[in-house]
C-alpha cells in the first residue's frame, strides 16, 4: 500500500468514523445488492456491471423512501491479486420512521434476494442481523430462523467489517473508499463538519494534545491560556498571571517570558501550531514525545483542508533542539509507519469563553 492509498484508508476511516459518532441515536440499516453466486453468469466483469445495475436500482427505491444514505466501497480478501469489490449502503432516518425503515429492508432483502442485511435501532448500541434463510448465528451458534433479528455486536468502525464478513461468508471484507452521500446523511455530515471546522478552518493559531484541537474562538494563545488555565494544568486563581508576571521580572523582558510560558505548557503535553503566510510553525518539548500527535494532527489538517499537501512546515523542539522544515507531504511520507502503528481520531473541543 503506497502512501496516497494509506490516506485514503484513514480518510475512509475517519469518515466512518464520523457516519457511526453521528449516528448513535439513530436508527441505521446496512445493506448491499451485490452478490458473486449467480447461477448463469460466471464471467467476472458481468457479474460487476450486473452488481451496479442492482445497486443503482436499490439506490432508487431507498431515494424514493426519503431516506438518507452514505455508500462505502469495500473489498473481499484484498491481499488477493484480483479482490471482489462491494459497495454497501448506511442508512439513516429519524426514530419515527424505526419500524418503516425495518420493513423496508426486509422487502429490498427479498426483492434482491440477500442473505442478509444489518440493522440499528436508535435505542440501541447494537447491530442486529436479519437473515432471509435458515443459518447459523457466528457469535452463539444458535439457530436463526427466517427473518429473525439477532444480535451481532456493538456499532461501532471496528466491528461493522468484521460482522459483514462473518455473514456473508466470501472471506475478509475491509472498507477503502467513501463512495457517496446523499439526504439527511450528507447534511448531517455537513452540518457536523461546519459546526466544528467553520471557525478552526479560518484560525492561524492552534493548541493540540493528544487527540484535542482546541478551538481557540478568536483568541490568542496566550489568551485561551488564561480563559481555560485549567486545561493547562495552572489551578489556582490568577496563577498564570503571577507565573508570567514573575517570569517578565527575572528576564527583562515580556516576549521572552512569554515563550518560556510557553514551554511550560509544551512540558504538559501541548503542541502550538502557528500558521503563517509562507509556513506553518509546529512547536513543542521534545520530538520523541510529541512524533505520534504532530504528524496525526498533519494528517488530520490535510484531510479538512485547513493545510495543503504541498505547505511548508517548520518542527521546532525547545527540549530536545529539534529542526525540520520540509513540506506536509514528505513529513508525513517520512513519518508513515508512525502514522499506521498510531493512527488517531481527532476532534475539535470547545471550552469556555
Amino acid at each position: 500500500m503506497n502512501f496516497k492509498e494509506f490516506r485514503e484508508r484513514k480518510i475512509l476511516e475517519k469518515r466512518l468514523f464520523s457516519i457511526i459518532q453521528c449516528w448513535q441515536k439513530r436508527t441505521v440499516g446496512i445493506i448491499s445488492s451485490f452478490k458473486f453466486n449467480y447461477e448463469k453468469i460466471k464471467d467476472e466483469e458481468e457479474i460487476y456491471n450486473k452488481n451496479i445495475n442492482r445497486h443503482m436500482e436499490l439506490r432508487n427505491l431507498i431515494t424514493n423512501e426519503g431516506y438518507a444514505y452514505n455508500v462505502l466501497k469495500g473489498c473481499w480478501d484484498e491481499e488477493k491479486e484480483n479482490p471482489k469489490d462491494e459497495l454497501l449502503f448506511f442508512i439513516t432516518t429519524t426514530p419515527e420512521r424505526t419500524i418503516e425503515l425495518l420493513k423496508d429492508l426486509k422487502k429490498w432483502r427479498e426483492l434482491f434476494n440477500l442473505e442478509t442485511f444489518l440493522f440499528k435501532p436508535h435505542y440501541s448500541e447494537n447491530i442486529y442481523l436479519n437473515y432471509s434463510t435458515d443459518s447459523l448465528d457466528c457469535d452463539e451458534n444458535q439457530p436463526v430462523l427466517k427473518g429473525e433479528i439477532k444480535p451481532a455486536g456493538k456499532f461501532s468502525p471496528g466491528k461493522i467489517a468484521e460482522i459483514y464478513s462473518r455473514t456473508k461468508q466470501e472471506g475478509n471484507f475491509v472498507f477503502t473508499k467513501n463512495y457517496e452521500y446523499k439526504g439527511f446523511c450528507g447534511a448531517l455530515l455537513e452540518r457536523q463538519k461546519k459546526k466544528n471546522l467553520e471557525k478552526i478552518c479560518k484560525q492561524k493559531d492552534f493548541w493540540v494534545k493528544d487527540s484535542d484541537v482546541y478551538d481557540l474562538e478568536g483568541k490568542t494563545q496566550l489568551a485561551y491560556i488564561f480563559s481555560n488555565s485549567f486545561t493547562f494544568g495552572y489551578y489556582r486563581t490568577g496563577e498564570v498571571g503571577q507565573i508570567l508576571s514573575i517570569l517578565e521580572q527575572n528576564i527583562g523582558d515580556k516576549k521572552i517570558a512569554v515563550e518560556e510560558l510557553f514551554i511550560q505548557v509544551f512540558k504538559r503535553g501541548f503542541v502550538k501550531i502557528n500558521k503563517e503566510e509562507k509556513f506553518t510553525k509546529v512547536e513543542f518539548d521534545n520530538f520523541s514525545k510529541r512524533q505520534v500527535v504532530i504528524c496525526n494532527f498533519l494528517l488530520w489538517a490535510v484531510s479538512n483542508d485547513i493545510l495543503l499537501e504541498e505547505d511548508d512546515v517548520i518542527l521546532k523542539g525547545f527540549e530536545d533542539d529539534f529542526y525540520e522544515k520540509d513540506s506536509v507531504t514528505n513529513i508525513l511520507e517520512k513519518n508513515k509507519k508512525i502514522l499506521e502503528e498510531n493512527f488517531m481520531h481527532f476532534g475539535v473541543k470547545k471550552l469556555k469563553a
